[in-house]
């Protein structure tokens, strides 16, 4: 049961890559797969998300019952394995599309998971399952935290929050100084994450960063 990540060489002048964070909470009424299922067909006709390579999905929804997690995730895979088939990948040349589980590192090793997205500490305590796993990425919030991830296997990270966003009322950003000092201290991909949107996701880039990471933009079509 896997979607393999993409095997990715980076290029500052190439679309965006773009990774997708779910939250279905935030999906205004629509069910999530059908949301993320009009992103991916408006995004492979080219008439969304212009400028950016799709990279992954990371199926978020940890408030979820595990069980019922897992029947999401499979109805989430049967949608992208079915886009990964679909003719306009070729005749676009796009990438084909990851897909994440998150948070239930256990349960996504029973079901066969090769790709997941982890807090640090759920990583920390879980060193003897990494290696069931093709890609880990982590989320972190300074360079230590960075580095420890990438000690314990992390395949890339991503680092918040760079902009000021609603999900981080009162908090701070770190801004785009932090994260280039972020990406030139480590050699794995770092991924921007925190109040990005179409007129910000170049200057990460700029700063250094492989790529970005969307939710409520994106959950909520406003980007």
């Amino acid at each position: 049961m896997e979607n393999s990540p993409n095997d990715i060489t980076y290029d500052r002048n190439s679309p965006i890559r773009l990774k997708v964070i779910t939250n279905r909470k935030l999906c205004e009424g629509q069910d999530l797969v059908y949301r993320l299922g009009r992103v991916i067909d408006d995004y492979m006709d080219c008439k969304y998300l212009e400028g950016y390579i799709l990279d992954s999905i990371i199926l978020r929804e940890k408030d979820m019952d595990q069980s019922d997690y897992i029947k999401l995730y499979q109805n989430i895979y049967d949608l992208v394995d079915r886009f990964n088939r679909d003719k306009r990948l070729v005749v676009n040349n796009l990438p084909r599309i990851g897909l994440y589980s998150h948070y239930f590192m256990e349960k996504s090793v029973e079901n066969g998971i090769k790709n997941i997205h982890l807090p640090l500490h759920i990583l920390k305590n879980n060193k003897k399952l990494v290696d069931k796993f093709d890609s880990i990425g982590v989320s972190c919030h300074s360079l230590e935290e960075a580095r420890e991830a990438r000690e314990l296997g992390a395949s890339y990270i991503t680092f918040s929050h760079i902009f000021i966003t609603d999900c981080k009322k009162g908090l701070e950003p770190r801004g785009l100084d932090e994260l280039n000092y972020v990406v030139k201290n480590i050699d794995i991909p770092v991924y921007a994450l925190g109040g990005i949107n179409h007129t910000n996701a170049r200057e990460c880039i700029d700063s250094g960063a492989s790529g970005v990471v969307m939710m409520s933009n994106i959950m909520k079509n406003k980007i």
